[in-house]
């Protein structure tokens, strides 16, 4: 068991065959020539739970896997040690540089868009109806339960959404992602 800064760790998206055959991406790192994937989250005030914690964990896999505690600024992340996993890397062929530009929007807007993604309905604001359509906070709180992140790395990565032009807002003239009542739609809906 290893504590970390944020700095020390290269972050990259990792891929896994699945059960099922499908290969999964998710956030990963890669640590002197090993890969990690994401485990708990703890905020920075619960440090010492989280250290304690992976001790715990540490005994459990009876020191057969390697845990890391990532200290970013306002959590501690447990990372586990995946032979299983491939580290993949961005177009530059460079590794990213945190979590949230690390995530592939392309596999993240495909599964907001499944069965188990976000609730597209028709939704009225005024006189004015809109189809097919969600709100930030609908997105905020899908993003913090699908991904396990913090409420304010939802809103950074609504706003990648946004940026990178995967969403776009249906009654705000913004190049904000705005946490609240503005509908967004899919670009290509």
């Amino acid at each position: 068991m290893l504590l970390l800064s944020a700095r020390q760790v290269q972050y990259c998206q990792v891929a896994r065959q699945g059960q099922t055959g499908k290969v999964e991406v998710m956030p990963g790192i890669v640590y002197q020539g090993k890969i990690f994937i994401r485990g708990e989250i703890f905020p920075i005030r619960e440090k010492k739970r989280a250290i304690a914690y992976s001790r715990q964990q540490f005994s459990y896999y009876q020191e057969q896997v390697y845990i890391l505690l990532v200290e970013e600024n306002d959590r501690v992340t447990l990372w586990y040690e995946n032979s299983e996993l491939t580290p993949l890397s961005s177009n530059n062929n460079q590794f990213f540089s945190d979590l949230i530009s690390s995530i592939d929007l392309k596999q993240l807007v495909f599964q907001m868009r499944g069965e188990q993604g976000i609730s597209m309905r028709t939704k009225r604001r005024g006189l004015r109806t809109f189809r097919q359509c969600f709100s930030a906070k609908e997105a905020v709180h899908w993003l913090q339960h699908y991904l396990q992140i913090s409420h304010r790395d939802a809103i950074r990565l609504g706003q990648r959404l946004l940026k990178e032009n995967w969403i776009y807002p249906l009654n705000s003239n913004t190049n904000a992602f705005q946490n609240g009542d503005v509908l967004y739609r899919f670009r290509f809906d």
